[in-house]
C-alpha cells in the first residue's frame, strides 16, 4: 500500500518536473491566491469586523475630543467674561445706596441741581410705587422713584440729567413732563427718577 502512494507520489514529481516553466507560474500564482484567501477569511475578515464596529466609538471619541480641546481654548474667554461681570457687579453695587441713606441721595440730587440752576421746588421718595428687583436670604433690593417738581431752561435741565445718569449714585429718569411758563424763561418740569436701594432682612 505504502509503495503505491510512493509511486504515485513519484509520478507527480516527475510531471511537475517535467512541466513547462509558464506552467510553474501559474501553479506559484494559485498557490499565492490561496494563501490569500485563507489569510483573508480566518484573519482578516475578524479584524475588518471588529473595525467596522469600533469605527462609529472611534468618531464619537474625537468629536468628543474636538468640543474639549475647544471648550479649554475658551476658558480663557470666559474667566475673562466673568471677571468683567464682576467688575460691573461691584462697581453698580457701590452705585446703591440702603434704605437709611435715602436723604444723602435727595441731597446730592439738590446739589446737582444747584450747580446746574435747575430750581427744585419740590422732591421727595414715593415709597408707595417702590418695587423689589432682587430679595435673596440676607438682602432686598428695591426699585424707588423720587418725584421731582422743578423749574429750569432746556440745556441747564440736559446737564442736570446727564449728570445724575452718570454719576457715583445708581439714578435713572423714568420719565418727564416740560411746560412753558407764562411770563418766564424757565419751563415747568415734573420728572420721576429710579435709585435701587438695598435693605437688610432681619
Amino acid at each position: 500500500m505504502a509503495n503505491k502512494y510512493s509511486d504515485q507520489l513519484n509520478k507527480y514529481f516527475v510531471k511537475l518536473q517535467d512541466m513547462d516553466q509558464k506552467n510553474w507560474y501559474y501553479i506559484l500564482a494559485g498557490l499565492l491566491v490561496l494563501v490569500f484567501v485563507l489569510d483573508y477569511f480566518t484573519l482578516m475578515k475578524p479584524q475588518l469586523g471588529a473595525l467596522s464596529k469600533i469605527s462609529p466609538e472611534i468618531k464619537i471619541l474625537s468629536d468628543n475630543l474636538k468640543r474639549t480641546k475647544t471648550d479649554i481654548a475658551r476658558i480663557t474667554e470666559y474667566k475673562d467674561q466673568i471677571q468683567k461681570l464682576k467688575e460691573g457687579f461691584d462697581a453698580l453695587r457701590l452705585r446703591v445706596r440702603t434704605k437709611q441713606e435715602v436723604p444723602l441721595v435727595l441731597e446730592k440730587i439738590s446739589r446737582i441741581a444747584n450747580k446746574n440752576r435747575v430750581k427744585i421746588d419740590q422732591i421727595m421718595p414715593n415709597p408707595l410705587q417702590q418695587k423689589i428687583l432682587l430679595e435673596g436670604n440676607d438682602k432686598t433690593y428695591f426699585d424707588l422713584p423720587i418725584i421731582i417738581e422743578a423749574r429750569s431752561g432746556y440745556h441747564d435741565f440736559g446737564r442736570f440729567i446727564n449728570e445724575l445718569e452718570n454719576g457715583d449714585i445708581f439714578l435713572k429718569v423714568d420719565g418727564f413732563t416740560i411746560a412753558a411758563m407764562p411770563g418766564s424763561q424757565l419751563n415747568a418740569i415734573q420728572l420721576t427718577l429710579k435709585t435701587i436701594v438695598v435693605e437688610e432682612n432681619k
